[in-house]
């Protein structure tokens, strides 16, 4: 793995419940004397995940061997816990930037941080922070990517990479070619936020499309104008009128 951090740790396994809830579990089971410590950067991989989770309480669908599911473990107590979006943003453009370098064309990152080709789900993020007072002890951030999977029976709405580019992708060297990109922008995170911002909302999935959205359980037509600096999505209806929608409270129709 030709990366600083990122990588160089890695537990392997074959079959676990969640890969974020193993981690979770190393971090816990590190504050212990007894036990090594969990270093920046490690990496928990699982051929194959029995309850997988996505955003909003969804099971992440994968069949085993064939994709990347893994979960990364960092220590950004260099952010304020008003500052944990940072994280969705950097972790979604690591992805896109991975994606960007196998020449994949129309990639968007759908707010708050899945990753669209051609409007289909290549890749899903689940970001688990643990804080304190007024810190970010640990983040936990589950990264499911189709890689190899050609079959998606029950996700009408998926695509992988090996659909894309017609053929059988290297698992190992798509892992290691994403942990150099993901290292890049976390690395950026510490010395120029303002360019990961202005790089998110340039992916942003409709941004500046006129749309159907359910909000609350009404739907309406508005565009995607921006996201503020908590996370929350920025829908600008046709009157003008700004609405701003945590996760849960926005469908895409």
């Amino acid at each position: 793995m030709e990366t600083l951090f990122i990588g160089q740790n890695i537990f392997r396994l074959k079959v676990v419940d969640s890969t974020n809830n193993y981690a979770a579990g190393l971090l816990r089971q590190s504050g212990s004397t007894e036990r090594k410590k969990i270093f920046e950067g490690t990496l928990v991989i699982a051929s194959f995940q029995e309850q997988g989770r996505g955003q909003r309480g969804n099971q992440w669908q994968s069949k085993d061997g064939e994709n990347l599911t893994f979960s990364l473990i960092l220590f950004p107590q260099f952010l304020k816990p008003s500052e944990q979006f940072f994280l969705n943003k950097i972790i979604s453009l690591g992805v896109y930037d991975f994606l960007g370098s196998l020449h994949v064309k129309k990639i968007a990152i759908k707010w708050p941080n899945d990753i669209m080709v051609k409007g289909k789900k290549i890749a899903g993020i689940l970001i688990e922070n643990t804080l304190r007072s007024n810190e970010i002890l640990s983040s936990v951030i589950g990264i499911g990517i189709n890689i190899n999977q050609q079959n998606f029976e029950k996700i009408p709405n998926a695509i992988s990479l090996r659909k894309i580019i017609g053929k059988k992708a290297d698992l190992d060297k798509c892992l290691e070619k994403l942990c150099g990109f993901i290292e890049s922008r976390y690395l950026q995170l510490k010395t120029n936020r303002t360019n990961i911002d202005k790089d998110y909302l340039n992916c942003l999935y409709q941004k500046n499309l006129t749309k159907k959205y359910k909000i609350k359980g009404i739907e309406l037509v508005a565009e995607i104008s921006g996201v503020t600096p908590a996370g929350f999505l920025i829908l600008q209806k046709m009157n003008g009128e700004e609405i701003f929608c945590d996760f849960k409270e926005v469908e895409f129709l």
